[in-house]
């Protein structure tokens, strides 16, 4: 069989013969066990393998490293300008929440804070692809002095 390795894991054993090393591959969702061997293999290498099964256990009979033949060079660019240009709005827009929640003086911590930073950063996102929301297009907002000026194309007739 062929397969991709996922994981080795090991797990310290008391045997008769002292404390030893077991080891386990994960292979294309399966464990499989390779007793106190280790398997030479590590996560992302292709592997041909054969397997015993004893009881409900799977365990390595052999395996082995595949050479797998790789793609051929990519020429150009992989990212389009579009895709480019959504990752720059979006670094810049976490950047900017950063600045913005510094400012405030955040007490925020950890994933809260890691939190708040993504969520702020979406709202800069979108309004940079999206523009401002309708519920804020006519709402009459301070200018540069500070102070409340009338949206000059004000069309709500109230």
């Amino acid at each position: 069989m062929q397969g991709i390795v996922e994981g080795v894991y090991q797990n310290e054993r008391n045997t008769k013969f002292g404390v030893k090393t077991a080891y386990s591959v994960k292979i294309n969702g399966e464990y499989y066990g390779n007793a106190f061997t280790d398997p030479g293999v590590v996560q992302g290498d292709t592997v041909e393998f054969a397997y015993t099964m004893n009881g409900k256990f799977k365990n390595l009979s052999s395996i082995r490293k595949v050479h797998v033949s790789s793609p051929p060079p990519m020429t150009g660019s992989t990212t389009s300008s579009d895709d480019r240009q959504t990752l720059i709005v979006r670094q810049s827009s976490i950047t900017r929440s950063i600045e913005l929640l510094n400012l405030e003086g955040t007490n925020l911590k950890g994933p809260d804070l890691l939190k708040e930073v993504l969520l702020t950063a979406e709202v800069f996102t979108d309004y940079v692809f999206n523009g401002l929301p309708e519920e804020l297009k006519y709402m009459d907002m301070p200018g540069p002095n500070g102070h409340v000026t009338p949206n000059d194309d004000d069309d709500v007739p109230f």
